[in-house]
């Protein structure tokens, strides 16, 4: 794409990165921790905020200008596979995939606190946001927002023909009532969010393809992270049959194993080639004239392919997760065994961005005609 920027880190640079970034997550979020929470546990803000001074997750891709690191989707995409391979609790997805690049281009006097993880702000979409008595209001709702109970405020964007409002809206705002709802994955906590006829502070518009554009590369996001999440999955899977012993051998010498581990690979290969392949289109759409990079054919071949990552990703991670219980064997089944967390956030990460249904049925009006 002529002009665009190249941000995709090099074979050696991804796996140094990726290695680093595994290091530091495992550190202040370890497996533990996201096995140990309970319904209901807040976001601990301590281990968010050491992350975010250790490693920058946030400003990865944000513009320099803005505070970032400017370096672009690709090195976030290491990042976010990396939090995934945790399962960690941290709000990565939410906040450098949507709250970032959304107050890089609308309120960027915002981003201080978020980059720094000091403060922490979720995402809705679609809310009703207009004047009335001199000042804006919004009126809606969400079901199950993530980390929504544990958000300082919620950033609003409401479409008004080509250009999007952007508001901010806290939870201790007149009319707003929050309120956490149970979810499968405990890593992943959820709030629903109600308000009606509440008083918004607006920060700022933007075109409406800056939020397509945006909204498309938090999918593939959450895609990079189910790909973490089911490589180690699969990895401790591997890991236990190569020394459970049945019958005087290795359970994994059995050839009904080794077939049942092989077709598991061959599926988070093809899914993480889908990944990998929308990543690389991602660098295109980086630096100041990627929303108009975007309004172009090559625009929707990006926005199918994020499309064909998500749904690749989620199919295989909750395959894998679930094929990993039964090689695990009856220790798998307890309920106590680290392998129900990597099912859980793959079960949640298949209800993201509307649900896999929602995803097909978008992808299939997204294909050209034959």
């Amino acid at each position: 794409m002529t002009g665009a920027a190249v941000a995709v880190p090099g074979d050696t640079e991804r796996t140094e990165l990726l290695a680093v970034a595994t290091a530091a997550v495992g550190r202040h979020f370890p497996l533990a921790a996201a096995k140990a929470r309970g319904d209901g546990d807040p976001l601990d803000r301590a281990a968010w905020a050491a992350l975010c001074r250790e490693l920058e997750p946030v400003g990865l891709a944000v513009p320099e200008a803005a505070g970032g690191s400017g370096l672009g989707f690709g090195y976030l995409a290491v990042v976010a596979e990396a939090a995934g391979a945790a399962v960690a609790p941290a709000p990565l997805t939410m906040t450098a995939g949507l709250v970032a690049p959304l107050l890089a281009e609308a309120a960027p006097e915002l981003l201080p606190g978020i980059l720094a993880g000091s403060t922490v702000a979720c995402h809705i979409g679609g809310a009703a946001v207009e004047p009335a008595a001199g000042r804006l209001v919004a009126s809606g709702g969400v079901a199950a927002v993530p980390w929504g109970a544990d958000a300082d405020y919620a950033l609003l964007t409401s479409r008004h023909g080509d250009t999007v409002r952007v508001c901010v809206l806290t939870p201790d705002t007149p009319g707003v009532r929050v309120a956490r709802c149970r979810t499968v994955d405990r890593s992943r906590p959820a709030a629903r969010w109600r308000f009606a006829d509440a008083p918004v502070r607006p920060c700022g518009t933007l075109p409406a393809a800056v939020l397509r554009l945006i909204e498309t590369r938090a999918r593939l996001l959450t895609a990079c992270e189910a790909i973490g999440s089911a490589r180690t999955a699969l990895d401790r899977a591997l890991r236990h049959v190569a020394v459970r012993a049945q019958f005087g051998r290795p359970v994994g010498s059995f050839q009904a194993v080794q077939h049942r581990a092989a077709d598991l690979y061959g599926e988070l290969e093809s899914a993480a080639a889908a990944v990998e392949w929308a990543t690389g289109l991602a660098a295109g759409f980086d630096g100041p004239r990627g929303a108009e990079r975007f309004d172009h054919p090559d625009g929707r071949a990006f926005e199918r392919a994020c499309l064909v990552a998500l749904v690749r990703a989620t199919d295989a991670a909750e395959r894998v997760a679930r094929e990993s219980l039964h090689l695990h064997g009856g220790i798998g089944f307890t309920w106590e065994h680290d392998a129900h967390l990597f099912l859980k956030r793959a079960l949640a990460d298949g209800q993201c961005h509307g649900g896999r249904a929602a995803l097909l049925l978008e992808l299939a009006a997204s294909l050209p005609d034959a």
